[in-house]
């Protein structure tokens, strides 16, 4: 069972806005290093040539190409690697049903509860500290709210 919780509408405004400023802070302090690089007031004097200034910018960057490369280059290997040892494996079968004796058995209920929670209109589940299912309350019909 997949359990989804639906965001609010403020929630996914507040993440637009936080990221939207977080790209703005990034575009005004990249171009703002850049500017200055290129303006002499950083690694040297005006007297600098332009591309004397953006040398030492050249090397780190060229690192981070160097690690993308061999980035790039393990994920080719590791999809080559995947296609080669699985090339006509449809892994994507579903999988054999669980009987309820199974299914109880894989949460730690009795039968008896598997069988009448599919009938159910509603439970209520009570978990112990560690995790596994202490108790089920089975509701057979909807309660009115108070």
């Amino acid at each position: 069972m997949i359990i989804k919780t639906t965001r609010s509408r403020l929630a996914s405004f507040i993440d637009a806005v936080l990221t939207a400023l977080a790209w703005i802070a990034f575009t005004y302090l990249f171009g703002s290093g850049l500017v200055d690089i290129l303006s002499g007031q950083r690694e040297g004097g005006p007297d600098m040539t332009v591309l004397a200034r953006l040398l030492p910018t050249m090397g780190t960057l060229g690192v981070y190409a160097i690690v993308a490369v061999i980035n790039a280059a393990i994920l080719l290997a590791w999809a080559r690697y995947n296609a080669y040892r699985y090339h006509g494996v449809d892994r994507r079968q579903a999988s054999m049903p669980l009987t309820d004796m199974q299914l109880a058995q894989s949460f730690g209920v009795p039968l008896k509860t598997r069988l009448n929670s599919s009938m159910a209109k509603s439970m209520t589940i009570h978990h112990c500290g560690d995790g596994h299912i202490q108790r089920v309350d089975i509701h057979t019909r909807i309660s009115p709210q108070p």
